[in-house]
């Protein structure tokens, strides 16, 4: 049986508490929302995948096809390391990069990190 002080205080959660912060103790998905969205987040939860999925958003055609596109640009490039260039060259013009941004672009090129 598992330890009910360990779950999260929203009722009917599944999830095992992770923050507490004013509201008890709560998972992320209850923490960070307010508690009159309580009740429906955790019917999203413990929603079932395949009842999820059906109930997704339907992707049109011309957005498949589009996305086909854009993965074949990907995929034509002669040079397997573009994606690390253009990260390189992003942070040359200044743009804020994430450090893993950062070392996947120098590890992947061979750049030393200065």
């Amino acid at each position: 049986m598992e330890d009910l002080s360990l779950m999260c205080g929203a009722r009917g959660c599944p999830n095992r508490w992770s923050v507490d912060g004013g509201n008890g103790r709560l998972c992320s998905r209850h923490a960070w929302s307010q508690p009159k969205d309580w009740p429906s987040i955790t019917e999203s939860i413990n929603r079932s995948p395949v009842e999820a999925i059906s109930q997704s958003r339907q992707i049109s055609d011309e957005e498949k096809l589009s996305i086909l596109r854009k993965l074949e640009q990907i995929g034509a490039s002669d040079d397997p390391k573009r994606w690390a260039k253009a990260l390189k060259e992003r942070e040359a013009r200044g743009d804020r990069l994430s450090s893993f941004q950062r070392s996947a672009w120098r590890e992947a090129i061979g750049e030393r990190n200065d």
